[in-house]
């Protein structure tokens, strides 16, 4: 089985679309996901990792940075501190990835895990900002993975072919 990659623009549906996939797959759910919170007077937004499935805390132990004017600042020990939420994990269900961009490209702890888990579960579904970097590249390019390019155009249409994907 192909791993989903949800390739798109922040705010496009990448998030919204794997809900729809999990909710269909009714298997248990692990990893992480991030939140970017609304912007402060300032215009900066922290962004926080949680761990899948769990009510959300917001504290300085799981703010991985900052985003001002679509440019994130991110905070590689934070990342690599959470490196365990997609390690030892059961593989009765789905490692999410909700999502991986640019903030943690100096993070190699996390990134190694992202890969780990790419290469180790039988199923994982990962939202993936549509940048550039070495790390992205990598994630998409996986031998394992099967990349969809979510558009406003396309968004509707993408649960039905991620779903024709899944039962190949």
């Amino acid at each position: 089985m192909k791993h989903i990659i949800i390739v798109g623009s922040q705010g496009v549906g990448k998030s919204t679309l794997i809900k729809m996939i999990l909710d269909e797959l009714k298997l248990p759910v692990y990893g992480f996901i991030t939140r970017k919170e609304p912007e402060n007077e300032d215009g900066a937004a922290e962004v926080y990792i949680h761990k899948a499935g769990e009510k959300p805390g917001y504290s300085p132990s799981n703010r991985i940075g900052i985003c001002r004017n679509f440019k994130g600042t991110g905070f590689s020990e934070v990342f690599d501190a959470h490196a365990g939420l997609i390690r030892g994990l059961p593989k009765d269900g789905v490692v999410l990835m909700d999502e991986l961009g640019t903030m943690e490209r100096e993070a190699l702890r996390f990134q190694t895990a992202v890969m780990d888990a790419l290469d180790e579960y039988p199923l994982v579904i990962a939202a993936v900002r549509d940048r550039e970097n070495e790390f992205l590249y990598r994630v998409r390019g996986h031998e394992r993975a099967r990349c969809f390019f979510i558009t406003p155009e396309n968004r509707d249409e993408l649960f039905e072919q991620v779903m024709r994907s899944l039962r190949e």
